[in-house]
């Protein structure tokens, strides 16, 4: 089995992970003013201080706007200069200011639906990019197929909600004030069939997510994958259940795991 990575729902989830489950590889740590889907962020300054064994792996998955270069290139300098081992991005602009400080080798390439074809991988690849976090987009063959025919080292969502839509605008409160009511959350539920889908407005982006995607039933099928994430959704718990291989036989949202998409990996 690779490596188990979590990604914590919130704050108070990172305490129980650094201290009692010593079988968690890495945690994943929103970085503040540069992370989207997520209900907390950290700072850099913070992060660097924890003291623990585990690998500390940054997010920073916001589009990146001209304001944000300076204090961008700060964050990576204080990267380079601690323990964090590795950075989840989605702008490309990370990239750049990354190669001027000398953090490539950190970076690991997270666009969400875009990094899903080989040639993309093997492209990202060449410019010094060695992780990738592939898209939940496609099946385990074509996720099996890059692999086989790229030399990243993949990241793969087993457990989580899958992000469908992000809108830099402010859905709920634009949708909220049309039909002049009071908006009380900044997390809703919608249905959609039989799935609940997940809304979540916060300060740089709206997110729509799936329902909870559990490849747990499914580990065994996986060992091409370098790094499993679990993406803690409400129960923490569930990280005990592929630590403990505690497969329960019952029928899970897969995803795409089995299903075909539009998207192609070629």
């Amino acid at each position: 089995m690779g490596k188990l990575i979590v990604k914590p729902n919130d704050i108070i989830d990172i305490n129980r992970l650094l201290k009692t489950s010593t079988k968690v590889d890495g945690i994943i740590f929103p970085v503040t003013n540069f992370s989207v889907s997520t209900k907390f962020h950290m700072n850099v300054d913070d992060i660097n201080e924890l003291i623990t064994k585990k690998e500390k792996i940054v997010l920073l998955n916001k589009i990146i706007h001209n304001s944000d270069l300076l204090l961008l290139e700060e964050v990576l300098w204080k990267i380079k200069k601690g323990d964090i081992s590795k950075i989840i991005f989605y702008d490309m602009a990370v990239y750049t200011l990354a190669k001027k400080v000398g953090v490539v080798d950190k970076l690991i390439i997270g666009q969400d639906h875009m990094n899903r074809s080989i040639e993309s991988n093997k492209f990202y690849n060449k410019l010094g990019i060695k992780y990738s976090y592939i898209t939940s987009d496609i099946t385990r063959e074509e996720i099996e197929e890059i692999k086989l025919n790229t030399n990243m080292q993949l990241f793969y969502r087993v457990y989580g909600r899958m992000p469908l839509f992000c809108s830099r605008r402010y859905l709920l409160s634009n949708y909220f004030k049309y039909i002049n009511k009071e908006k009380k959350s900044n997390c809703y539920m919608m249905k959609n069939g039989d799935k609940l889908l997940k809304i979540e407005q916060e300060k740089y982006a709206t997110t729509i997510y799936s329902d909870v995607v559990d490849l747990s039933n499914k580990i065994n099928e996986l060992d091409f994958i370098d790094y499993f994430v679990i993406e803690i959704d409400n129960d923490v718990n569930v990280i005990d259940k592929f630590i403990n291989k505690e497969f329960d036989g019952k029928e899970h949202c897969l995803g795409f795991y089995d299903t075909k998409t539009i998207f192609k990996v070629k």
